[in-house]
């Protein structure tokens, strides 16, 4: 059951980094098409977290490259720790 609970805390993690890297690579389309920046729509300046074209796109492509860098780390070495965080089953002694 620990083995599980964990497992699903790992998704759940996966979700989040690649919604993160999605929200992040999403900014280079965006400062593409609304490039005047005195003309976008609110909507897209709160997309942006209101940066600035330039650093918004360079954001979102650091914050992407990260999640999917840690990413592939995540899933390498979880298992290893999973296994080894996992609690022991006590065995009994007979005499």
């Amino acid at each position: 059951i620990y083995a599980n609970k964990v497992e699903g805390y790992r998704e759940f993690i996966y979700f989040v980094l690649n919604f993160v890297a999605f929200y992040g690579y999403l900014m280079a389309p965006v400062t593409f098409y609304f490039d005047i920046e005195e003309h976008q729509p609110f909507v897209v300046q709160m997309s942006k977290l209101f940066y600035a074209n330039a650093d918004a796109d360079w954001t979102g492509n650091f914050a992407g490259d990260f999640c999917w860098t840690v990413e592939p780390i995540i899933i390498l070495f979880s298992p290893a720790l999973i296994a080894y965080t996992q609690p022991q089953k006590k065995k009994l002694k007979s005499d």
